[in-house]
């Protein structure tokens, strides 16, 4: 397996203040995940799984009052040099962020800058990192970025209030392939966007993975769009991966409850929508996590075999067949369980 990016044993802590008492509270807690050169990553859960902080995270953009307390981020160039992402200076993160790692951020419609054009932006971009350059191969370099992602290069005089969801979404698309980056992570890139804009979105990147080799990282609470590109899927849960493996097998063989849950909530034209099963239960209060299992009182395999989602039972991701792992001792009891019995 060669790996561009090993994270361990993450844990990010925000201090809430509740009176004069600030009680910690563990956004995500002792992630670990190894992500392989050249391929398309998903990391899927609901709102509040821990997504967005563990891509922050890894590229060290927690601020305050959030903390990484714990963990390291490995990357590994062509070389196989291993350098931690988080103990680098300022000055040496910056050549990381955007050359060798970028992101494009969720919320398109806010993560541009309403007063320049899309050209200054990309201008702007580059002469941050690069000291010496020339503005005719920029602007060369630029306009070609802005087709490869089918755009008119007229867009580029265009301020960003001009454009619309989709075509903003390119823009970022564009922007983070600027400096020619080895990974790129996408938190919600195709929220907000009608259902054909999304697959043309999913399109430009299963382009840029092909032919460029770049590494995808893509996070969704959307697994019915995920997982018709990725080549591996992690599935989030209350600051946890639950479950991580092969799209398609995780997708035939869920080995978490979790995992089930979700593909049997998913609407598909083979059936009734009355078939359909939400996720019983509130969400997990993560003030209140114990080492147990955060899934326990909505779990219906524990209801089913009288598991009591000990911390022996979920405190490690068990092997459900090669290259496919959950957090779940029961995992191989998966199979033929529904979670609505």
């Amino acid at each position: 397996m060669d790996k561009i990016i090993e994270a361990n044993h993450m844990t990010v802590c925000f201090n809430l203040k509740k009176g004069k008492e600030l009680r910690p509270l563990k956004a995500i807690e002792d992630v670990s995940i190894a992500i392989e050169r050249g391929e398309i990553l998903g990391i899927i859960g609901e709102s509040g799984s821990g997504k967005s902080t563990l891509a922050f995270a890894i590229l060290n953009l927690i601020d305050t009052p959030g903390e990484i307390i714990d963990g390291e981020v490995c990357y590994i160039d062509g070389e196989k040099k291993q350098v931690d992402l988080l103990t680098l200076s300022l000055k040496d993160e910056m050549a990381y962020r955007w050359q060798e790692v970028a992101t494009v951020f969720q919320a398109a419609q806010s993560a541009l800058n309403p007063i320049i054009t899309v050209e200054e932006h990309f201008i702007e971009t580059y002469a941050a990192h690069v000291k010496e350059w020339q503005k005719d191969q920029l602007l060369a370099h630029i306009t070609e970025l802005i087709e490869y992602v089918r755009l008119d290069k007229s867009v580029l005089k265009m301020y960003p209030f001009e454009l619309s969801g989709g075509m903003k979404q390119r823009v970022l698309i564009a922007l983070s392939l600027l400096l020619d980056p080895k990974v790129i992570i996408l938190d919600e890139p195709t929220t907000a966007l009608d259902v054909i804009t999304q697959w043309y979105i999913l399109e430009i990147l299963r382009k840029i993975n092909r032919e460029k080799g770049i590494t995808i990282i893509f996070l969704t609470h959307d697994i019915s769009i995920v997982s018709s590109m990725v080549d591996r899927i992690a599935v989030m849960y209350a600051g946890q991966i639950v479950e991580i493996g092969p799209v398609g097998e995780v997708a035939q063989y869920p080995g978490h409850p979790y995992t089930q849950a979700l593909l049997e909530a998913i609407p598909n034209l083979e059936d009734s929508i009355e078939t359909r099963q939400s996720i019983r239960g509130a969400t997990f209060n993560m003030l209140e996590a114990d080492g147990t299992c955060r899934f326990k009182s909505r779990c219906s395999l524990a209801r089913k075999i009288n598991c009591e989602g000990l911390s022996s039972q979920c405190n490690q991701l068990f092997s459900v067949s090669n290259n496919h792992f959950a957090r779940c001792a029961h995992a191989n009891e998966m199979r033929g369980v529904s979670h609505d019995e």
